[in-house]
């Protein structure tokens, strides 16, 4: 697995912005956009490229375009807020959302959402997330993205864990992460020290994640029959479940 650390002094100075506890919601988002922007331009210095003619308002030159635009998967919900940046260095881009909140409990992942294409094979893929910690999240999106045929996986992270990186090398021995910094391991809570605090709560505000997998309209058909004949009567037409 190839991993880069982005060497740069623009890149260092955002990312100490990142992880200032003093850093407010803007101000988080806004440092996010441009070392986004760092990340995208060096994942995608060799990207293959092609010579196309144009012409310009004084005469006839060639120019450069992208031979195979890349899928952007962010990570939901902090990797919502390097999607501006990456489709503004590549608007040629499409963009895919997987979905994946953490078990407080179990550090575990708990996914929530995939709205991926069908199929991905001979497509570059970049994923999206600002933290790689326990790579639970990202070793789970590498799996969606293999079984559509992926196989040109790209990780962009803002902060990395030795843990995540391993992770991600055992999900897919040939993906490329690009970081901005690996720091040195994760906590008890298995958040990564020093890391920069929890990149969701910090860009739109803390909260309870709470959610239920929607289930196939047969099923919830059944266990509607089924609460019904419990309760020896026919819910009406227009009562919730949930009613009291």
């Amino acid at each position: 697995m190839e991993v880069c650390v982005i060497d740069h002094p623009l890149a260092a100075v955002r990312l100490t912005v990142l992880r200032d506890e003093r850093t407010d919601t803007a101000g988080f988002r806004a440092a996010l956009r441009a070392l986004t922007l760092v990340l995208v331009y060096e994942a995608n210095r060799d990207a293959p490229r092609k010579s196309v003619r144009i012409r310009t308002p004084v005469a006839s030159t060639v120019g450069t375009r992208l031979v195979k635009p890349p899928l952007l998967v962010p990570v939901l919900r902090a990797g919502l807020g390097m999607v501006d940046a990456a489709v503004a260095a590549i608007p040629e881009a499409e963009v895919g959302f997987v979905g994946v909140a953490r078990n407080e409990q179990t550090h575990l992942p708990v996914p929530y959402l995939e709205a991926l294409p069908d199929k991905l094979a001979g497509r570059p893929v970049i994923i999206l997330d600002p933290m790689l910690a326990t790579g639970g999240s990202m070793a789970h999106t590498i799996g969606l993205l293999q079984r559509r045929g992926a196989t040109e996986l790209t990780a962009l992270c803002v902060v990395a864990a030795p843990e995540g990186l391993a992770a991600v090398e055992k999900a897919a021995p040939d993906a490329r992460v690009f970081t901005a910094a690996i720091d040195k391991g994760l906590n008890k809570s298995a958040y990564i020290v020093p890391g920069l605090g929890d990149a969701g709560d910090r860009q739109f505000g803390p909260y309870l994640f709470t959610s239920f997998l929607p289930q196939p309209p047969a099923a919830r058909a059944g266990r509607g029959r089924a609460a019904a004949k419990s309760s020896g009567r026919r819910r009406p037409r227009n009562e919730s479940p949930n009613s009291t």
